[in-house]
């Protein structure tokens, strides 16, 4: 199930407010926003690249079931090995540990 363009861009623009405060004050090289797709389910996500370029991969599927549950479930992935997932509360903490 494919989101409407007005969802897709209500979604990005969360997704690109939710960067911005968290990496605030941090030692960020450069942030991408993006929209994909995974094994046949709609990603929404985003890069975020250190100064000492160690880069953090976040992303969130929607699940198709309700709009309240788009931001179900959060995946991360850092460049130096390290992969978790987790609950999109989960998301603000450990970007912000991976920022330091």
């Amino acid at each position: 199930m494919e989101l409407d363009f007005q969802k897709k861009e209500q979604i990005l623009s969360e997704f690109k407010s939710n960067i911005n405060n968290i990496v605030k004050n941090s030692n960020v090289k450069e942030v991408e926003v993006f929209e994909d797709y995974y094994q046949d389910k709609q990603i929404f996500g985003y890069v975020v690249e250190r100064a000492d370029e160690l880069k953090a991969e976040v992303y969130t599927e929607y699940t198709g079931i309700e709009e309240n549950q788009v931001l179900k479930n959060v995946h991360w992935f850092i460049n130096d090995g390290e992969n978790k997932s987790g609950p999109f509360n989960g998301l603000t903490a450990a970007i912000q540990q991976f920022l330091g």
